[in-house]
């Protein structure tokens, strides 16, 4: 289970690159306010339930366990 500070530093290193990315992709589309909103909120959200809750699910201790962790738990975020 990984420790609060280890999740702040990637929570902060995934909004710098994802939120950027939204904005980009969605500024012309709900404005750019909005479009970094949805950016910040949807990592908000699915963050924490990558990081702490599919651990519970598919305990990553190998390199294969590893690797199915992070390909079912992005695709299900």
């Amino acid at each position: 289970m990984p420790s609060f500070t280890n999740f702040l530093f990637y929570f902060a290193l995934t909004q710098a690159v994802e939120v950027p990315l939204v904005a980009y992709v969605l500024r012309e589309r709900c404005g750019l306010k909005r479009a970094i909103l949805a950016g910040f909120l949807g990592t908000l959200i699915t963050h924490p339930l990558l990081n702490f809750a599919w651990p519970l699910v598919i305990p990553p201790t190998t390199r294969s366990q590893w690797t199915l962790y992070v390909a079912t738990g992005e695709t299900l975020v």
